[in-house]
């Protein structure tokens, strides 16, 4: 959905509420993190802050209560190193976009380490654990906890034994595991998260935070790192391609994901980079019971669920296997295989048998068109043919459905 679109600000929330979301955005790694930062004379590590306390205190008292019958959405920004000003860059940008595209004024709060951040006057609290976690906490006390979703966006330094790094100065730096994180998160009782981990080797945050009411969206796998941080960049890939470029675009952060998966992918082999392979992990919860509350708009009914259920039972792993063949429908698949629990093990192999031939086939035709293809514009024009012709069954298809659905439930109410 562009940025001008008729349905609007809150048309993310109601997006959010279908997927039972929270994020959590950490990016880049570099190999001066920490270097050459001011010392701040105020604090030791084990000592209170009045500043930084007061400059919570005033942020979490400015956040807005939640309203009945609305799925708002609360952001909280995480900027973790210091040394590095794309981390910075990135949250307060994330403030300005949430509150100004998606409506969520009144209930964002950013966290912040860079050296413009320390002295008397600060513009926003400091990005501690302790911090954070009672931001947490505050937010799980003032939202509902069943209706509205948290947007948790961390960005900083990753390392590879999975770790977050955190430097406020010189004198004060710590490491947030992905046990602490998740502490944070069920101490507040906040059920409906999205995270998006956008740090080196961010990918091996996602064991820990999956839960049933997650979206967790990262920046690398597990063992690979990001690129984008230091002195000459204004944004990592991972922010830039996703926070920047593609919520710009989208109100899907499942759809912007997808777009900036392809553009970091492009830039990367573009650079001579180690691809980063970012991953995305969807809760249970986002199946079966999002389908239950909202199929209705879709004129999906129990019934149709129930019927869905039995077959994947007994075929999923056949649909798997020639869905994955078949275009469009091998995009998707992966959705009821998830609803159906289906075991993982299976479910990568018979996506990687499927995919394969799928694949095979493109690139041998590729290789035998070779050069004609930008040279014999006869080659195009069929393949644009070809989409036409697709396009319209699919609309065929959609209209059939429809009209077989709306007369099942017009006899059904006589």
């Amino acid at each position: 959905m562009s940025l001008h679109s008729p349905f609007g600000p809150n048309a993310l929330l109601r997006r959010l509420s279908l997927l039972i979301l929270i994020v959590a955005l950490m990016a880049g790694c570099h190999p001066d993190a920490g270097a050459a930062l001011p010392n701040q004379a105020a604090a030791g590590k084990d000592e209170v802050d009045p500043v930084d306390q007061a400059a919570l205190a005033q942020a979490l008292n400015a956040l807005q209560p939640q309203r009945p019958g609305v799925t708002d959405l609360y952001v909280v920004g995480f900027a973790g190193d210091a040394s590095d000003d794309v981390f910075r860059n990135e949250t307060l940008y994330l403030r300005q976009l949430f509150e100004q595209r998606f409506a969520a004024r009144g209930r964002v709060v950013t966290l912040v380490n860079n050296p413009d951040n320390l002295g008397e006057r600060p513009y926003a609290p400091l990005a501690t654990y302790d911090n954070l976690y009672d931001t947490l906490a505050a937010i799980g006390k003032r939202m509902d906890r069943k209706q509205d979703a948290l947007l948790l966006f961390v960005t900083t330094h990753g390392t590879e034994d999975h770790t977050l790094y955190v430097q406020v100065d010189q004198n004060e730096e710590d490491f947030i595991s992905p046990q602490d994180l998740r502490q944070a998160l069920d101490d507040a009782g906040i059920g409906n998260r999205i995270i998006v981990l956008s740090a080196c080797y961010s990918g091996g945050f996602i064991p820990a935070l999956r839960s049933p009411d997650t979206l967790i969206l990262t920046a690398a796998r597990a063992d690979r790192p990001s690129f984008g941080c230091g002195n000459t960049s204004n944004a990592t890939y991972f922010g830039q391609a996703w926070l920047i470029d593609a919520m710009n675009r989208s109100d899907d952060p499942l759809a912007a994901f997808d777009m900036a998966r392809t553009a970091i992918t492009a830039r990367e082999k573009q650079e001579g980079e180690l691809p980063s392979l970012p991953q995305q992990s969807l809760g249970k919860r986002g199946g079966r019971p999002m389908a239950e509350r909202w199929g209705r708009y879709l004129l999906i009914g129990a019934d149709e669920l129930d019927a869905a259920d039995r077959f994947f039972a007994r075929w999923g792993n056949l649909a798997v296997l020639v869905g994955r063949l078949l275009p469009v429908i091998r995009t998707f698949i992966a959705f009821p295989a998830g609803v159906a629990r289906m075991p993982l093990v299976p479910f990568h192999l018979y996506t990687f048998i499927g995919s394969w031939p799928f694949c095979l086939a493109l690139a041998w035709v590729g290789m035998k068109l070779g050069d004609q293809w930008n040279s014999d514009p006869r080659l195009k024009a069929a393949f644009h043919q070809a989409d036409l012709a697709i396009g319209l069954v699919l609309v065929a298809l959609v209209g059939l459905y429809v009209w077989h659905r709306v007369r099942g439930i017009r006899k059904n109410r006589a």
